[in-house]
């Protein structure tokens, strides 16, 4: 009788454990979540300012457009897709920095779990965490190659119309390989790699934490 209840105590203190694991895995993983929320509703935002740009760009394009009057806002546009493109890598690292704190944390508890079976469970459990991280960080850090070029194309498009803004001028930089032509196609690759990464940050926070 006494070895009896000598063992359900010890499961009583073990499914103790495993809430206390869990209860602290959701407080780390608030950071982390939130980090991510930051990251996809930024990349949200910065769709929209795309979206604007491209749309000022073609206004550009217009034979009857006076380029003037509607330089102005393609060029308050390209500043703002420009700082939508660092403030990217900005939310990046602040979820590189709150995985750390959260895996290193979780890390430091299974040292402190003496039960092999759920040791190895959480361990899992984590692995699991880290390498879906990983994946998302290395989807973000894709940006150098996607976002990158269209802020750079956006940039040459006004370094040379604040020097020249003549339709003369502009129809030189509009041929077939000129910087409008790729700030075109660079910003619709752009769009389409900002939906599939908003996507997945949103499967990312919906969900549920492991610990």
């Amino acid at each position: 009788m006494k070895k009896l209840i000598g063992t359900f105590a010890l499961f009583l203190a073990t499914i103790g454990l495993v809430a206390g694991c869990a209860s602290t895995g959701v407080k780390r993983a608030d950071k982390l979540d939130t980090s991510v929320e930051t990251t996809r509703s930024g990349l949200e935002q910065t769709k929209v300012l795309v979206n604007e740009t491209l749309d000022s760009l073609a206004t550009l394009q217009l034979e009857s457009t006076v380029l003037a009057d509607a330089y102005p806002k393609f060029k308050k546009d390209v500043k703002a897709v420009a700082d939508a493109a660092a403030q990217l890598k900005k939310n990046s690292a602040a979820m590189q920095d709150a995985a750390k704190v959260k895996f290193d944390a979780w890390k430091a508890q299974l040292e402190t779990i003496t039960n092999e079976k759920i040791k190895k469970s959480s361990m899992k459990q984590m692995n699991a965490a880290i390498a879906k991280n990983e994946a998302l960080i290395k989807r973000l850090k894709e940006s150098e190659t996607v976002m990158d070029p269209f802020v750079s194309d956006l940039n040459d498009i006004v370094k040379y119309l604040d020097l020249d803004l003549s339709k003369g001028g502009f129809k030189k930089i509009s041929g077939f390989n000129g910087p409008v032509k790729k700030a075109d196609k660079d910003g619709q690759k752009l769009q389409k790699w900002i939906d599939n990464v908003v996507e997945e940050l949103a499967k990312a926070k919906s969900a549920p934490p492991a610990a």
